[in-house]
């Protein structure tokens, strides 16, 4: 998912999510937006560019 992000705008995975979120989105498993942009870190604009589609993904590993 990061790596069709980061093609789109020509930046590195990194730039798009940290580890530590990453980590912490794994350890929360947020079942919908709203509770994603609670975890600490996440930015709106993460949310908005993504965040439905890391919870439509997350929802596939449950």
């Amino acid at each position: 998912m990061a790596g069709r992000h980061c093609r789109r705008s020509s930046v590195g995975p990194g730039a798009l999510v940290q580890q530590s979120l990453i980590t912490a989105i794994a350890v929360h498993r947020p079942a919908d937006t709203p509770a994603l942009q609670k975890i600490e870190g996440i930015r709106n604009w993460q949310v908005n560019a993504f965040g439905t589609e890391l919870v439509r993904l997350i929802a596939t590993l449950r």
